[in-house]
C-alpha cells in the first residue's frame, strides 16, 4: 500500500498481489514497528474511528486494544465509485439503523435479487459494532480481555496471549472475576444461542417466501410503484438478519442486540409480505410456487448453484495459482 498508495492498492486484484503474503496478521497491523505499542494503520479504521469521534491516539489502552481488532472485524463495503477503497460506512452513527441510512441515502445496494430485484446490502461481520453497545464495553471488557488474556511464560513473566482462542478456552484468565461457574456460564450461552438461532430461522423463512413472493408479483406484471413498499422491507429486514448473523460471537458479545435486530426484521419482513399479498391480490395470482429448501442440495437446486462445479473451479484456482505461485502461509494461515 505504501508504494502504490491507497488507491492504486485498492483498485488492484487480490489474485495479482497474493503472491506477497508472508503472513497472515503481522506484527505491523497491531503495532508500532518494533515495539509493543498499540497502533491503527489501517487507513479505513483511522477514517471510522474519526467518524465517530473516537481518534486512536485520544483513547485509553483499553479502546486502543479494541479498535486495534475493529480495523477488520467490523462491518464495511468497497466504494465503487473510489477504486473499490475500503470504507466503513458510520458517518451517520454505527448501529444497523444508521448504516442503513447511510446506505439509503447513497441508494447504495451490493447485488440485485435476482429473484426477487431487492437491492441487496451485505453485513460484514460487525463484531466491533456490536461490542462498542455491549455490557462487556462498558465495563472496560475487550477483545482481548477474553480472547488473548494475559499468560506467564516459564520464566513467570507475563505477556498477553497471542494464540487467539475462544473465550470459554480462557475461562478461568478472563472470565471467572465476573462469571463464577464455567458451566453456568455455558448453559447460559446455550439458552441464549438457541433463542437468537430459533428467531433467525424463522426470519429466514419468511425472507425465502417473500423473495418468492415479488418474484410472481414481477411476473404477473408488477410495476416498481406497486412493488415499492414491499421490496423495501425486504431489503430491510434481510440487512437486519444479516447484521445480527454475520457478527462472530453475537450470542455472547451483544445477545440483546441480536434479538432485537432479528425482532425488527421480523416485523419488516411480515409488513412487506402483507404488501406483496395486496399486490398479489391486485394481479389476481392466486398461488405462488415456493422452492424446497429443507436442505443444502435442495437450496442450492433451486437457485441453479452446481456445488461440484464451484469446488472443482477452486481446487484448479488452488493447484495453478497458490500452490506454484503464493506462499505456504497462504494456505495453511500460519
Amino acid at each position: 500500500m505504501k508504494e502504490m498508495g491507497i488507491q492504486g492498492f485498492s483498485g488492484s486484484n487480490f489474485v495479482d498481489l497474493g503472491h506477497e503474503i508472508k503472513s497472515v496478521v503481522y506484527c505491523s497491523d497491531c503495532h508500532v514497528d518494533g515495539s509493543a505499542e498499540l497502533a491503527l494503520p489501517r487507513p479505513h479504521a483511522q477514517d471510522a474511528m474519526a467518524k465517530i469521534k473516537l481518534p486512536f491516539d485520544k483513547q485509553d489502552s483499553t479502546m486502543q486494544g479494541a479498535q486495534v481488532c475493529g480495523q477488520c472485524h467490523v462491518s464495511y463495503y468497497f466504494q465503487p465509485e473510489n477504486n473499490n477503497k475500503v470504507n466503513i460506512p458510520w458517518i451517520f452513527g454505527n448501529t444497523a439503523d444508521t448504516i442503513e441510512k447511510y446506505y439509503d441515502t447513497r441508494r447504495f445496494y451490493e447485488w440485485i435479487h435476482p429473484i426477487s430485484k431487492t437491492p441487496i446490502l451485505k453485513a460484514r461481520h460487525p463484531e466491533f459494532e456490536h461490542w462498542s453497545r455491549s455490557a462487556h464495553a462498558k465495563k472496560g471488557v475487550t477483545c482481548i480481555t477474553c480472547h488473548m488474556p494475559e499468560t506467564k511464560d516459564e520464566q513467570g513473566n507475563a505477556f498477553t496471549d497471542h494464540k487467539v482462542a475462544a473465550a470459554m478456552d480462557n475461562f478461568e484468565q478472563a472470565c471467572s472475576s465476573c462469571h463464577g461457574s464455567k458451566a453456568a456460564m455455558v448453559t447460559k450461552l446455550d439458552k441464549i444461542k438457541a433463542n437468537i438461532d430459533a428467531k433467525a430461522r424463522n426470519v429466514e423463512s419468511l425472507l425465502v417466501q417473500a423473495h418468492y413472493e415479488a418474484k410472481a408479483a414481477w411476473d404477473a406484471g408488477a410495476t416498481w410503484p406497486q412493488m415499492n413498499d414491499s421490496i423495501m422491507a425486504i431489503r430491510h429486514a434481510q440487512w437486519r438478519w444479516d447484521f445480527a448473523m454475520a457478527s462472530h460471537g453475537l450470542y455472547a458479545h451483544n445477545p440483546k442486540e441480536g434479538v432485537e435486530l432479528l425482532d425488527k426484521a421480523t416485523e419488516q419482513i411480515t409488513y412487506g409480505r402483507e404488501a406483496l399479498a395486496r399486490v398479489l391480490s391486485q394481479l389476481s395470482v392466486e398461488k405462488v410456487e415456493y422452492p424446497d429448501y429443507s436442505t443444502k442440495e435442495k437450496a442450492h437446486a433451486a437457485i441453479g448453484f452446481v456445488e461440484a462445479d464451484a469446488v472443482k473451479a477452486k481446487q484448479a484456482f488452488i493447484k495453478e495459482e497458490v500452490e506454484k505461485h503464493w506462499h505456504p502461509v497462504a494456505k495453511t494461515g500460519y
